[in-house]
């Protein structure tokens, strides 16, 4: 778990200068006005026909490397939770997808930058920052932690078309990061991270991206 000092902070406001060896976190505004419309009701590549892929939901068994292990476990507890009659499918990590977010992470690293590629995948984007150079204590599984926070501010309804996400929710740009982690039809994942310094701060920049993407307005996640 993150220190008790951990906070969250949205990604276009300054970041005030913290005391030496305290942890913030920022995440992505996942703006609305960027969500897919979905005018046939389904993305490609999604639906009955789908394949559920098998998911070893065992730590020992967690593929992912270094500070990235058991980000796909931290995912599918968060589906296993929604409450729904038939809970989202939990999803497998694919080494493939795994390469290009952890391309991108490392792009985003080269200036510290902090926004959305274009790979066609659904994204998710977190960052955590410390002023100790060693770099920052949490992992990828704090993310998802993040993330799905935003369960706290979300009323389920189609996506912008019934559903409700609180005002609370405002630094992490709504609730767009904890729907696309539920999202029904999404079966896949990869994860990338990197670090930088900008000159204040140390950064680890986490990239999750999923296949098929979530988030079409006017369908329900799941």
């Amino acid at each position: 778990m993150l220190q008790a000092m951990l906070t969250r902070t949205i990604i276009a406001a300054a970041i005030a200068l913290l005391a030496f060896g305290c942890e913030f976190t920022t995440v992505d505004d996942d703006s609305p006005l960027d969500s897919p419309e979905d005018p046939e009701g389904e993305p490609e590549g999604a639906g009955a026909d789908a394949e559920v892929l098998p998911s070893d939901p065992s730590p020992d068994n967690d593929p992912e490397p270094g500070k990235l292990k058991g980000i796909t476990r931290a995912h599918n507890q968060v589906r296993a939770m929604t409450g729904a009659p038939t809970p989202p499918p939990a999803l497998v990590w694919d080494p493939e997808i795994a390469k290009v977010a952890q391309a991108y992470a490392e792009v985003l690293s080269e200036d510290c930058a902090f926004e959305h590629s274009a790979s066609g995948y659904g994204e998710n984007l977190a960052r955590f920052g410390t002023t100790d150079p060693s770099g920052p204590d949490a992992v990828g599984a704090d993310a998802v932690t993040n993330w799905a926070s935003e369960l706290d501010c979300y009323t389920f309804g189609p996506f912008q078309r019934g559903d409700q996400c609180t005002q609370a929710c405002d630094t992490s740009g709504g609730c767009g990061h904890y729907t696309q982690i539920v999202w029904r039809d999404t079966r896949k994942l990869g994860c990338g991270v990197a670090t930088c310094n900008d000159g204040r701060f140390t950064h680890d920049t986490y990239v999750c991206n999923y296949d098929p993407p979530g988030n079409f307005i006017g369908r329900e996640p799941y």
